[in-house]
């Protein structure tokens, strides 16, 4: 590679990288040679642009190698190479964000993911991969919420990776979504992954994505507490699987079905399994480690300890679907419920029902003029606040449409209305709480009015729920507050944001919030 002299071709870089992939790994003798080469060529001070061509290949050998397991001690230098011989291809940005994945270093992956994003084709084989990758690392930054709009965004029908040919689209799909729904469920958002596992064809599987799907399905339903299903899911699929094929985090919940389905044979299997290892430092963390995987149990004690985690587990089981079973049925739950569902959709009744609210009192204080015509100092109480432009108290000036109000309605605003509703008394205060509705009113219209999203490109082709939740989302409304408001999952939620990042075409890694923000602050223009 390095001692014959080769011509420079345009994209060379690219097809000897593309070369470099298709092999298994490196050999260590060509790492060794390609490290070789670059520490002389440290030495020379000024490298001739004839030779530019041979450090560059080098450096994606070195790249390419250490990303398949291999090793060279030029590494470092290599990843912090800035010169003008470091190989311009998107390819090798992905390379240096697999070696930082591997050692951890989420933020600097991320960060070389993205730029091999930029660089690559939207059509390029690596592309997937990358995005795939780009999103576990922005999971384990913290970013699970924008990792999962990701990961919908390439499982998307329109996502231009299903034009290439080397990939089998339903397997991408699938492994695509099952890593999505791994991210739902370290939300907690349990009901979107169950809904997201259902909806794979495990027939388009592979033997290794099939027991991921099994293992995680498994973990949502008994996270959520729907034994029955996860213990069918243990006798159908998992228990067939060896030991060591299930990860350390799903064995608590493992040993939940096994314990409710009494299956001995396996629990005789995993003792074995851990007694084979000489540390059992990644099975510690399990919580019945002690008492039933430890080697040092004698078969008396283990015996005992079966027997008494079979009662706790059915009676843990018990309490946790007798308290769902509540919450379906209990009327104080229900009508929890629905008064928390009336105040999440404040906003999107205020102004009909501040409109409705006054015309309401208004009648109702028609009504008590009549019946309480002999009470003069109320008549001419009431007869002053009508005749007063600004109602009963004129310091109640109009609001400027780019000011917040600074009224607000209060508790004993609602009781004042209820006074002169139900009792005939404080009507006078009552037509000032009319007079702050009418202010806020006049407010919220003329922010409204300040708000069009319809100039968006695109907007018109947006469904009426993909509007409203734009709309929220523009107002900085919680995910999860979109989804209680739409009635729908948030994972649901994630799907309405990534077709309305494709009708409007927002980029993937842009958030949606900011991007609204920013074109506001634009005027909309297209």
């Amino acid at each position: 590679m390095i001692a014959q002299p080769m011509p420079v071709e345009p994209n060379g870089i690219e097809a000897f990288m593309d070369s470099l992939f298709r092999v298994p790994q490196i050999e260590p003798s060509l790492m060794e040679e390609c490290t070789q080469f670059l520490q002389a060529m440290l030495e020379v001070v000024d490298v001739k642009t004839d030779e530019c061509w041979k450090i560059e290949r080098a450096r994606a050998t070195i790249v390419v190698g250490c990303m398949l397991g291999g090793h060279s001690k030029m590494l470092k230098s290599v990843m912090d190479a800035s010169d003008a011989c470091v190989p311009d291809y998107g390819g090798f940005e992905y390379c240096l964000g697999n070696i930082h994945f591997l050692n951890g270093n989420y933020e600097q992956s991320t960060f070389h993911y993205q730029r091999a994003l930029t660089a690559l084709d939207d059509v390029h084989y690596l592309v997937p991969n990358a995005e795939l990758n780009l999103a576990s690392a922005l999971h384990e930054c913290g970013k699970t919420e924008v990792a999962i709009e990701r990961l919908l965004a390439l499982a998307s029908p329109e996502a231009k990776w299903r034009g290439l040919e080397l990939f089998p689209a339903s397997q991408l799909d699938a492994q695509i979504r099952i890593n999505a729904a791994a991210m739902m469920m370290a939300l907690r958002d349990h009901s979107s992954a169950i809904e997201m596992l259902n909806g794979i064809n495990s027939e388009s599987l592979t033997p290794y994505w099939q027991n991921v799907k099994g293992y995680n399905l498994h973990l949502a339903y008994a996270s959520s507490g729907f034994f029955s299903q996860a213990d069918s899911i243990w006798s159908v699929h998992l228990q067939f699987l060896e030991p060591e094929q299930i990860p350390g985090g799903c064995f608590d919940q493992i040993i939940g079905s096994i314990l409710a389905v009494d299956d001995r044979s396996y629990l005789h299997a995993i003792r074995d399994f851990v007694a084979s290892k000489s540390s059992y430092t990644s099975f510690a963390d399990v919580a019945c480690f002690p008492h039933l995987l430890s080697p040092a149990l004698d078969s008396a004690s283990l015996q005992v300890n079966w027997s008494l985690l079979q009662s706790a587990n059915l009676s843990k089981r018990a309490a946790v679907e007798n308290m769902k079973q509540q919450r379906v049925d209990s009327s104080l739950f229900v009508a929890l419920n629905e008064m928390e569902q009336t105040l999440n959709e404040k906003d999107k009744r205020a102004v009909r029902l501040q409109g409705l609210t006054a015309a309401s009192i208004l009648l109702v204080f028609m009504i008590l003029l009549g019946l309480f015509w002999k009470k003069r100092k109320k008549r001419l109480e009431i007869q002053r606040a009508l005749e007063s432009p600004g109602g009963h108290d004129s310091s109640i000036e109009p609001i400027s449409s780019n000011i917040e109000p600074k009224l607000k309605i209060l508790l004993e605003d609602i009781r004042t209305l209820s006074e002169a509703l139900i009792r005939g008394k404080r009507i006078g205060e009552a037509l000032m709480v009319v007079r702050k509705l009418e202010a806020l009113h006049q407010f919220q219209n003329t922010v409204d009015e300040s708000i069009d999203l319809s100039n968006l490109p695109g907007y018109e082709d947006l469904s009426s729920v993909e509007k409203e939740a734009l709309r929220m989302t523009m107002m900085e409304i919680p995910t999860k507050e979109i989804a209680h408001q739409l009635r729908v999952s948030p994972g649901h939620v994630y799907n309405i944001r990534s077709a309305i990042r494709q009708k409007l075409e927002i980029p993937v890694d842009t958030r949606l919030e900011s991007w609204l923000s920013g074109r506001m602050e634009e005027g909309m223009k297209p």
